[in-house]
C-alpha cells in the first residue's frame, strides 16, 4: 500500500482529440499505443494521450478548461526530460573523452555537492538533493564534469 491506498490495476482513458467546452474535456478509449487511424503512436504520443486521461479524472468542468488544452503536451514534454536518464545504454558514452589515464593516480578521489535531480520510481513525483561521489582510481581518472552527467 502507498499512502494508505491498495495498489489497483487501472485502465487508462484518453481521446486523440483536444477537450472543448462543448465536448465536455477529455474522455474515451483506453490507451493502447495505437492512434485512431489504427497506426501505432510514438511514445511521446502515448504519453501525451495519458496526461489527457490523467485531466479526465478531474471532470469535464475543469479539463475542458482552454488553459490546459496543452497541458498534456508540456507535461509528456517534461516526462521525456525528467526520464532522459532511463534512455541511456551505455554509461560510458555519457562519460565519452572525459576517461583519463593517469597511471599515478591512487589515492581517493572525492567529488561533493553536485546537484542532484530525479524521479521517484513508485510516486513519480520528482525530487532534488546534494550527492558526493567517491572512487579509488586505480589508474584512471573521470573529468570532473562527467559526474553530474
Amino acid at each position: 500500500p502507498c499512502f494508505g491506498f491498495e495498489e489497483q490495476p487501472i485502465a487508462v482513458a484518453t481521446s486523440a482529440a483536444a477537450p472543448s467546452p462543448s465536448s465536455g474535456g477529455y474522455s474515451g478509449a483506453e490507451v493502447t499505443g495505437v492512434a485512431p487511424a489504427g497506426q501505432p503512436m510514438s511514445p511521446e504520443e502515448v504519453a501525451e494521450a495519458a496526461y489527457k486521461s490523467l485531466l479526465s479524472t478531474l471532470g469535464p468542468e475543469y479539463s475542458a478548461r482552454p488553459e490546459l488544452v496543452r497541458t498534456p503536451y508540456r507535461a509528456a514534454k517534461a516526462w521525456r526530460e525528467m526520464t532522459q536518464g532511463l534512455r541511456i545504454e551505455d554509461p560510458l558514452e555519457v562519460a565519452g573523452k572525459g576517461i583519463f589515464d593517469v597511471p599515478e593516480a591512487r589515492d581517493l578521489v572525492a567529488i561533493r555537492d553536485m546537484p542532484l535531480h530525479s524521479m521517484c520510481e513508485h510516486h513519480l513525483l520528482p525530487f532534488s538533493g546534494i550527492a558526493h561521489v567517491a572512487y579509488i582510481p586505480d589508474g584512471k581518472v573521470l573529468g570532473l564534469s562527467k559526474f553530474p552527467r
